[in-house]
Parts: structure tokens; C-alpha cells; sequence
């Protein structure tokens, strides 16, 4: 019984020694596979870590630089918040500049159309009233017209005997304004005149001895009476329209100066020569068909009215007084005086521009306090023949 417990005890003990370093050779085999993988485990997880902590620092930088980003856009935001005030603020002057012009413009605009409104009613009345006065004058020379047609005289037209009236009034106030500057002109050329002009001068009139120490105090009184007179002249030259000269010269064909009847009948000749030598007649006839030309020619003597009173005043219409009964010559008598107002205006420049000479010669004369020079009465010579020549 022992020695089979021994035996198995035995047995034991071999089969423990011999499975005994199989048992640990597969343990050591068991955990050498599983530190291997341990180990393999660890690598990839080290691997892992530092695939992480790089995506951190990558995920980190990006963070910064969205910061940046972030704080950039904040910054631009508040700038461009900050223009928006300022356009706002400047867009809102500006408006309210262009308001104020607009508003301004309006104004100007309105005051503009006002004015022009204003003007235009008063163009408006002044050319009724022209109307008015040429619709009279043309029935007065109608019914003149149809009365010397059928061999009837003439009468004077009750609607226009009182403007042919005042007319006259005037004419007869211009010619003693005209008579008076003449006079003026005279006494200028009296007080201008040298005691020792040279030989080739010859003055027509001479100074006394008393004249020539009171010619500088003499001067002024002078100039200030003729520009009076012009300015007199200028107011009753602006009240006369051409037509109704027309008519008053026609009515009072005896109104006529003494002193300048023989100029007046001189004037009336050439007017008659050249009255024959223009064939008006046949144009005349036809009066009724061509109205529209004789309104422009109304419309044309009306605009050179203010020449017209110098005519009247010397006589070159009332020379024609033996043709009142003739309407045939009332067109003819028309062109006559348009030419005449033409002639007497272009005197009339001239004769302003030589009195304005001769008054800014006078000044210059007096504030150097010297004796005028002999050309000077040469050229109140010449001023005197040229007034007399215009009124003659």
C-alpha cells in the first residue's frame, strides 16, 4: 500500500515536473503576448496623444487667430459704425443746404415772376394806352380820308381835339424851351470868347472888358441853366407821340414863329419837291387795302416820338399846311416826317456829344485856372451854326 502510494506520489511528482515548466513556459508565453500588447496599446495611445495634443495646438492657434479676427472685425465694425454717424450727420448738412438754396431759389424765383408779372401789366397797360391813341388817331384820319374823297373839308374830330390840343399846348412850350437854350448857347459862346485870338480865328462876337473878370463866375450859372433847360426839353419831349404831332401840325398851320418863317417856308419847298418826285399817290388810293403797312409805319412814328417836338419846333411839317385838304398826301406827309425825325436825331447826338465837350472843356478850364484855348470858341462857333442849321 505504500509503495503504491509511493508510486503514485512519484508519478505525481514527474508528471508535476514535467508540466510544470510547459505550465510556465505557457504563462510566460500568455504574458509576454499580453505585454506585447500591452506595450502596442500604449505606442498607439502615445501616438494618439500626440496626434491630440498637436490638433490642440492647431485647434489652439486657430482659436488665437479667430480672436484676432474676431477683434478685427469689432474694431472695423465700430469704424464703420462711426462713419455711418458722420455720413449721416454730413448727409443730413448737406440736405439741409440744399433745402435752404431750394428754398432761396423759390424765393427768387417768386419775387422773379412777381416783378415780371408787374412789368408785364405795365407793358400791357402802356401798349392800351398806345392802342387807344392809335385807334383814335386812325379814325380821325379815316373819316379824313372819306371827307376829302368826297370833296368835303375837313373838320376837326371831336375825340382827338383834345389831345390835338395839349399837343399844341406842348409844341408851343418846346419851341420857347428850344428858344431859350439857343439863347443859352449864345451867351456860352459870349463868355468863352478870347480878347486876343490869333488871326486865323475870327470870332464872331467880342467880349466887353467888363465880361472878361466875371467869365469864371459867369460859368457855372450857365452850365447849371442849360442842363435845366435839357432836362426841361428831355420831360416835354417824352408826353408827344408822332401821329398826333401829325394832326396838331394839320390844324394849326398859322402857329408859326416869326423869326424862323423863312427857314420854315424854305423847308416847306424842299418837302413839296420832294413830294413830286415820289409817286405816293397810287399808294394812297389803296389805303383801305393795306392797313397793316400804314399801323407799322403808326407803330415806327410812335417810336421815335420823342424826336418829333425838334420837327414841329422848326417847322418842317406845318410847311406842308396847303395840302390839309388833300388825303392823298397823308401817307406821303408820313414818310416825310420819319425822315426828318431820322435827320434831327442823329443832330441831336451830335449836338450832345458837343455840349458835353464843351462842359467838361469848361470844367478842366476852370479847375486850372487858365484862359480857354482859341479852338475851344472855334468849336462853340461851329456848336451855334449847328443848332441854328438843325432848326432851320
Amino acid at each position: 500500500m505504500e509503495n503504491k502510494l509511493q508510486v503514485e506520489r512519484d508519478y505525481h511528482n514527474k508528471k508535476l515536473y514535467t508540466e510544470q515548466p510547459q505550465m510556465w513556459d505557457e504563462y510566460v508565453r500568455q504574458v509576454s503576448s499580453e505585454m506585447v500588447l500591452k506595450d502596442t496599446q500604449i505606442i498607439s495611445l502615445q501616438q494618439r496623444e500626440t496626434t491630440l495634443r498637436t490638433e490642440l495646438e492647431r485647434s489652439r492657434k486657430q482659436t488665437e487667430r479667430y480672436k484676432q479676427h474676431l477683434r478685427a472685425g469689432l474694431n472695423r465694425e465700430k469704424v464703420l459704425e462711426k462713419n455711418r454717424v458722420q455720413m449721416e450727420l454730413e448727409w443730413q448738412r448737406r440736405f439741409e443746404d440744399v433745402k435752404a438754396d431750394y428754398y432761396l431759389a423759390n424765393e427768387q424765383l417768386i419775387q422773379d415772376l412777381i416783378e415780371a408779372r408787374d412789368q408785364a401789366k405795365a407793358e400791357l397797360m402802356e401798349r392800351e394806352q398806345q392802342l387807344h391813341d392809335l385807334t383814335i388817331l386812325l379814325q380821325y384820319i379815316r373819316r379824313e380820308r372819306d371827307q376829302a374823297i368826297q370833296g368835303l373839308t375837313p373838320k376837326v374830330d371831336s375825340l382827338a381835339s383834345e389831345e390835338i390840343r395839349r399837343l399844341q399846348e406842348q409844341n408851343s412850350a418846346l419851341r420857347a424851351v428850344v428858344t431859350q437854350m439857343r439863347r443859352d448857347m449864345e451867351g456860352l459862346a459870349h463868355l468863352l470868347v478870347l480878347p486876343h485870338a490869333e488871326p486865323p480865328v475870327q470870332p464872331l462876337y467880342q467880349e466887353s472888358s467888363a465880361s472878361k473878370g466875371n467869365t469864371a463866375d459867369c460859368r457855372q450859372p450857365v452850365e447849371q441853366e442849360v442842363h435845366l433847360s435839357g432836362k426841361h426839353l428831355e420831360e416835354q419831349r417824352g408826353g408827344v407821340t408822332a401821329l398826333s404831332g401829325l394832326a396838331s401840325a394839320t390844324d394849326d398851320p398859322q402857329h408859326i414863329d416869326p423869326d424862323r418863317s423863312q427857314p420854315e417856308n424854305q423847308a416847306g419847298g424842299l418837302c413839296l419837291d420832294e413830294r413830286g418826285r415820289h409817286p405816293a399817290v397810287t399808294r394812297v388810293e389803296s389805303a383801305s387795302n393795306d392797313i397793316t403797312q400804314q399801323r407799322t409805319l403808326v407803330q415806327q412814328l410812335q417810336g421815335d416820338s420823342k424826336y418829333l417836338k425838334p420837327a414841329l419846333m422848326c417847322g418842317v411839317l406845318k410847311s406842308v399846311h396847303p395840302a390839309k385838304n388833300d388825303p392823298q398826301l397823308l401817307r406821303l406827309r408820313l414818310k416825310q416826317a420819319a425822315s426828318c425825325i431820322a435827320r434831327l436825331s442823329r443832330e441831336k447826338q451830335q449836338l450832345i456829344a458837343l455840349g458835353n465837350r464843351l462842359r467838361a472843356q469848361i470844367a478842366a478850364d476852370g479847375r486850372q485856372g487858365r484862359v480857354t484855348h482859341p479852338s475851344l470858341h472855334t468849336t462853340i462857333q461851329h456848336s451855334r451854326v449847328a443848332v441854328l442849321g438843325a432848326c432851320s
